[in-house]
């Protein structure tokens, strides 16, 4: 997996919904075919955020296998591009200052998988308004057994292109976790003309389980940064960090 990060200039305020614009843009640089072909995967094999750094905005795309990477990589990391044009954003020119380009392999994961130190306690920001869909409803709060659902769905199409979830395993994390502070607020995401409830913050999650399991979860969370959780992540949403150290 790869994830690239174009830093740009930016003035005055911008919309918390930029990424759908980044996300148009991207689309825009693809055959019609193509982007027909990524329209139809029922999981996303790519990720977008857009993140305000002081008086820099990040356009954040993540890669998560060979094939994606071999159709963005080119366009994000040509020399000609040197700006992002945006018709929508208050701002329509972003010129391109540097880019950051990061790698998670599966065996970085597997390393935090099998290694014999474990965290128990994990602090987790919400970059962008985070939602997800559960029964027909949007579920717009940290809830941990479909945060924890839709980033193991994501994991096994990523690395075994199926979306299946151990339930057993499901099970373990929701009984061995808990939310034990939190700092949250509501969020609506425009996506074309519709409003879309989520949250945006901090949780710190504790988990009481044996080490597999904390090493297990805390693998899971640091894919979750590539992949991003829950719904609409093609279009900016669901952008997750997972932050600082355990706390014991």
């Amino acid at each position: 997996m790869q994830q690239i990060k174009l830093n740009c200039s930016v003035e005055g305020k911008v919309e918390n919904h930029l990424g759908t614009y980044f996300h148009g843009w991207l689309m825009q640089q693809l055959q019609p075919e193509l982007v027909d072909e990524l329209h139809s995967m029922k999981t996303n094999p790519f990720a977008i955020y857009v993140e305000r750094r002081h008086d820099r905005l990040q356009f954040v795309v993540s890669l998560l296998n060979a094939e994606v990477i071999e159709i963005f990589s080119p366009i994000l990391l040509s020399r000609k591009l040197t700006e992002i044009t945006l018709e929508a954003s208050r701002q329509k020119i972003f010129p391109i200052h540097n880019r950051e380009i990061s790698d998670l392999s599966e065996k970085d994961l597997a390393d935090i998988f099998y290694r014999e130190s474990a965290r128990n306690t994990f602090d987790i920001s919400y970059i962008t308004p985070t939602a997800f869909k559960s029964d027909g409803e949007y579920v717009f709060f940290p809830d941990l057994r479909l945060f924890y659902q839709s980033l193991m769905r994501k994991y096994s199409y990523t690395f075994e292109r199926d979306e299946k979830v151990d339930p057993e395993m499901l099970e373990r994390l929701c009984e061995s976790t808990q939310i034990v502070s939190y700092h949250i607020m509501s969020s609506y995401y425009k996506v074309h003309q519709s409003f879309i409830p989520g949250f945006k913050g901090t949780i710190r999650i504790r988990c009481r389980g044996n080490q597999t399991l904390m090493n297990f979860l805390e693998m899971l969370l640091k894919f979750g940064e590539y992949s991003g959780v829950g719904i609409k992540t093609g279009m900016g949403m669901g952008a997750l960090q997972l932050k600082g150290e355990s706390h014991g």
